[in-house]
């Protein structure tokens, strides 16, 4: 207990029974904890008299009364409202719930005249407490309050969280607010005060940005959190914002105390540039994430954000004219590598960088064209931290794994019942609209034609929130308990809404299934659960007593330093056959498990992926022994349909749209890749009816992301069927990472999935997901994506005689080729670590490319080869592949020229791609010339499209289609012979000794739009280009660096470069 001390036990024990009696004994144990907070809140104004009836009554006066009374009820209330009873003895007995309450219920009174309609004070208080113990705790304590939800809306839900890390509990009473300043709270809660902790290169960079007076710029690899830098740099310049106490402290050490002005004298505001809208809305969320400001305090209108302390002004670089450096206390520029010329967006960086206002400036690749940029500042303005991929990587920063969305069942428990059973009296009720829930007149009368007409008029209305909608039902009944038994389920469902969905039982079969195939295939699991009583169960599943399998998990009663030694064991156990099992927020503290190859999560259903988890996952995950492939299954239970109401429809959405989010978002969220979707055939209709729920309120919400309206809005167009294991992420975003689809006939399930050319009845990835190379296997990545494979297969080959072997397949060639080069331009990407805006050349080449064997098509088409091969063809395209080539790529082409890549892109690529002498680009068909995989100007681009031009719109499917058709684009001579594409310009060959004279123009590696500015600079002759010095080259306008690598690759190294 927690006042053990007190010697009365038996007026203890009386006075326990005596409430039990008095408060509890008509209610389910699960509602205990709703009745505890209606005393908590009377002792806010006052005693609160136990029995009032009886002859000897007994009167609480404060917490410590109520925790004697109530404690035990409380958590044995949780454990039932969470559907785990071991929560009822997780706190200290040392911990005031008592004083919790009731200082949590005072507080909450002080805020309910504050005018916040759009934040419950419940959500602001706890968003509060939830800061300041994530800001108080440190080490592993820390790690495991960072897992707290912020958005707790009632003590219940913030009990329950507590139950769930009981090693924070000691500092809540340190996190709490001041009482007396409860006016105060919305206030503080605008602060940027930082949760987060820096990884030690961000703080590095932080502290060398100041060393250097404030004015300077850092190169971070993406997704390393180059953004959390910015906001770190915000909050420790303006007045009402601070670092995380850790880092504050190791920040003043630095400086050995002296920390540098951070120019208080200037005006309170911030400019944050960046280059396109979404990364706006990246910044807005980076404050909810970071410092638990509501989303609703960090909209973004018209030109910012409005705090209570300040302006946070985000501008796009193309919208800079009116604003002026003497207005803002600190300027943030986000991907800077952007600004390329100083005519252009450049112009604003170095305008700033000349003036007084300091300048934090980020990228992720640093150009020549930067480099030059702000040298030509009057002011210096030096690169102060470089921060590779490479080093993120090792550094465990960036999680480098294929994970997948798996979603199941959940399993018949009491939250589930309560969670149907609330579902049934909403629907009678209640109409739901983007956040809002309103009790209708008639609706209410109706349900409880036994409430006088006064009353339904005074409860029907709007509420801003569940818990608001149960206040106002028992605000008009009897002692806090609403007026009818039918409204107070309600009213109890629906304020205890989001703990009964955060702990329905996902199916722990497709756990055991998943993990049972990770060791048949011996790679090593991990499995990570959302208790000790799932890890026991699963534990039981898979281990075998008699076979020479590992089998460890987790368990209560050890302490840190025997589960530490289980840990090791599972890590150097010499077989591959091997599984860990325990609880997700114990494992991994402080552990780098280097032999996991599958990690398995059980999320909390309606939860995302907690950021600290991802990073935990990136150091359990990385290096994986040394093995090819890690994969990542993220479980998430789906709730019946006849269970769902329009909130979870919403939660669902927008937790959905987190998630592929990740990929436009890293910084925010840390995922680099999307998931790919497997989806058991028993909930697919549920996830459906989640889908139709919440997408028109999230679509409608003004408030809501581009990501959450493109999921909205593609859920429109797929009534019948999950829209999250369609393509609507690629569609909404182009280029973006999209794994194929597949249906798994053993298992039931519906997965998107990579490399996966399985056998007849499984649907063919034709966008080339199938290639087993490891830098081409994740298509994920792959710019060949979304050409509409979702669809199923419709071709059969037992209805024709054809056979690949004896049948070349001009369709199936061009859309190999095509593939083939959309591999060479994700290798492009992948090698130059960064994102070519969308206006670049380059990038629109390889939208252009990538077109015409997606759905969009290109030119005449009406739809590209990927969708033709896949509808049209009698055979698979793995099948052909077998016949002509390996089987994961075409590497004897009979009826499209083709030619291999040129020494530049291969000196260009270097290792980026593996087996580069495999991979070829599309020779024009008429003209003769291989496509381009460069283009670096308008003129390029233009010559590249008028080559694409020359490509068929629909390629015959055989040559006996094609008969005498022209449209045929092959390469063949009448013999059948094969064309060599090592040379199709007619060029004479790098190397002979004939070819010092030759002309730039018939130079490889040096394409039409350049010769014109070479020969204006006097460069007529290879020979000339190999007595030229790179920096003699690079000088010339119109000539990149890029251009001049690809040029010495084809001329050669010059002998003399000083």
């Amino acid at each position: 207990m927690a006042n053990s001390n007190n010697i009365d036990i038996d007026a203890i024990v009386s006075g326990k029974q005596a409430f039990k009696a008095d408060l509890l004994s008509d209610f389910d144990k699960s509602q205990w904890p709703d009745r505890i907070d209606y005393v908590a809140r009377k002792l806010t104004d006052g005693e609160y008299i136990v029995n009032p009836q009886a002859q000897n009554p007994r009167f609480l006066t404060g917490g410590a009364d109520l925790d004697k009374a109530a404690r035990d009820y409380y958590l044995r209330g949780i454990g039932a409202l969470t559907g785990d009873i071991s929560r009822s003895t997780a706190l200290p007995d040392t911990f005031a719930l008592g004083t919790l309450l009731v200082e949590f219920a005072g507080l909450q009174a002080g805020l309910e005249h504050v005018d916040r309609r759009d934040v419950p004070p419940g959500e602001i208080l706890s968003r509060l407490i939830t800061r300041n113990i994530q800001r108080q705790t440190r080490d592993q304590s820390a790690q495991l309050a960072r897992q707290l939800r912020a958005d707790a809306e009632t003590p219940r839900e913030l009990v329950a969280e507590l139950t769930s890390v009981p090693e924070v509990a000691p500092v809540v009473e340190q996190a709490l607010p001041d009482p007396d300043d409860a006016d105060t709270l919305t206030t503080q809660l605008a602060e940027l005060d930082l949760t987060t902790e820096l990884w030690d290169h961000q703080l590095e960079s932080l502290a060398l940005w100041l060393h250097h007076d404030t004015n300077a710029y850092v190169d971070m690899a993406t997704a390393t959190g180059k953004t959390v830098l910015g906001l770190a740099a915000v909050a420790h310049a303006v007045d009402s914002g601070s670092l995380h106490p850790a880092d504050q402290q190791r920040l003043s050490d630095i400086f050995d105390g002296d920390l540098p002005d951070p120019h208080r004298d200037r005006p309170n505001d911030v400019l944050i540039v960046t280059t396109d809208d979404l990364l706006g809305v990246q910044w807005a969320r980076l404050f909810q994430d970071h410092c638990h400001t509501p989303a609703a305090f960090t909209q973004v209108r018209e030109s910012g954000i409005r705090l209570p302390w300040g302006h946070i002004d985000i501008r796009s670089a193309r919208n800079m004219e009116d604003v002026d450096p003497s207005d803002y206390r600190l300027a943030i520029f986000d991907e800077v590598h952007n600004y390329s010329t100083r005519g252009g967006w450049g112009d604003h960086l170095v305008s700033f960088i000349e003036s007084s206002c300091p300048v934090l400036a980020m990228t992720g690749s640093v150009t020549e064209q930067l480099e030059s940029l702000v040298q030509r500042a009057d002011r210096s303005f030096p690169l102060v931290y470089r921060y590779t991929h490479q080093l993120a990587l090792a550094d465990g920063v960036i999680p480098d794994f294929e994970w997948t969305l798996s979603f199941t069942e959940v399993t018949d428990s009491d939250s589930l019942s309560q969670f149907r059973e609330t579902a049934s009296h909403f629907d009678d009720v209640v109409e739901y609209d983007a956040g809002t829930y309103h009790l209708e007149n008639d609706a209410l009368a109706e349900a409880a034609p036994e409430l006088p007409n006064a009353t339904v008029d005074e409860v029907a209305g709007d509420y801003v929130s569940g818990s608001a909608l149960a206040a106002g039902l028992r605000d008009h009944g009897d002692d806090d308990i609403a007026p009818t038994k039918q409204l107070e389920t309600l009213a109890s469902g629906i304020g205890n809404r989001t703990i009964h969905r955060l702990n329905l039982d996902a199916d722990l079969a497709a756990v055991v299934e998943l993990a049972e195939q990770a060791l048949s295939d011996g790679r090593p699991v991990l499995v990570l659960t959302r208790s000790y009583r799932e890890a026991k169960e699963i534990w039981q599943e898979l281990y075998d007593q008699h076979g020479d399998r590992v089998v460890r998990r987790l368990d209560a009663d050890q302490d840190a330093a025997k589960q530490d030694s289980i840990i090791r064991s599972f890590d150097e156990a010499e077989t591959d056959e091997k599984a860990l099992i325990g609880p997700g927020k114990r494992i991994g503290q402080g552990n780098d498990i280097r032999s996991v190859e599958v990690g398995i999560n059980i999320a909390r259903p309606g939860s995302g992926v907690n950021t600290s988890l991802v990073q935990r996952l990136g150091r359990l995950l990385r290096d994986a022994g040394g093995k090819e492939t890690v994969s990542f299954y993220h479980l998430v239970g789906v709730p019946p349909a006849d269970a769902t109401i329009e909130p979870d429809g919403e939660s669902f959405v927008r937790t959905i749209a987190e998630f592929f989010g990740q990929v436009l978002e890293p910084d925010t969220d840390g995922i680099l890749k999307q998931p790919s979707v497997s989806i058991e055939d028993d909930v697919a209709s549920d996830i459906v009816t989640l889908e139709q729920l919440g997408a028109p309120n999230v679509r409608d919400d003004p408030r809501a992301t581009a990501i959450e309206t493109a999921y909205a809005t593609a859920i429109d167009d797929h009534p019948d069927t999950p829209t999250v294991a369609t393509d609507w992420f690629a569609a909404a975003f182009g280029d973006q990472t999209d794994p194929s689809r597949v249906t798994d006939a053993s298992t039931g399930r519906v997965r998107r999935e990579p490399d996966d050319d399985s056998g007849s009845g499984q649907q063919e990835p034709p966008e080339g997901a199938s290639s087993s190379d490891d830098e081409t296997d994740d298509s994920s990545t792959g710019p060949e994506s979304g050409d509409g494979s979702d669809e199923v297969d419709e071709s059969d080959d037992d209805e024709t005689n054809l056979t690949v072997e004896d049948n070349p397949s001009p369709l199936a060639e061009h859309y190999d080729a095509f593939r083939s080069l959309g591999i060479i331009h994700r290798a492009i990407r992948e090698s130059a670590r960064t994102t070519f805006p969308e206006t670049d050349p380059q990038q629109r080449w390889m939208d252009d490319a990538r077109s015409i064997i997606t759905e969009q098509g290109w030119g005449d088409q009406d739809t590209g080869y990927g969708r033709q091969q896949m509808e049209r063809s009698p055979f698979k395209i793995s099948e052909y592949r077998e016949a002509y080539g390996t089987e994961d790529r075409i590497t004897t082409f009979e009826t499209v020229g083709t030619q291999t890549l040129s020494p530049a892109i291969t000196a260009l690529l270097d290792e980026s791609l593996a087996e580069l002498e495999s991979w070829v680009v599309p020779v024009a068909p008429e003209s003769g010339v291989p496509l381009p995989v460069l283009v670096e100007s308008e003129a390029e681009l233009a010559q590249a499209r008028a080559l694409l031009d020359e490509f068929p719109a629909e390629p015959p499917v055989t040559l006996e289609d094609a008969s005498n058709d022209e449209t045929t684009s092959g390469s063949s001579d009448e013999s059948g012979e094969e064309t060599d594409g090592s040379d199709t310009t007619g060029g004479p060959e790098v190397g002979s000794e004939d070819d010092t004279s030759t002309p730039v123009e018939d130079v490889r590696g040096v394409p039409a739009a350049a010769t014109e500015a070479l020969h204006a600079a006097g460069y007529d002759q290879l020979d000339d280009l190999r007595r030229a010095t790179d920096d003699e080259l690079t000088a010339i306008d119109g000539i990149s660096a890029q251009r001049v690598t690809m040029i010495r690759a084809a001329v050669g190294r010059q002998q003399d470069d000083s």
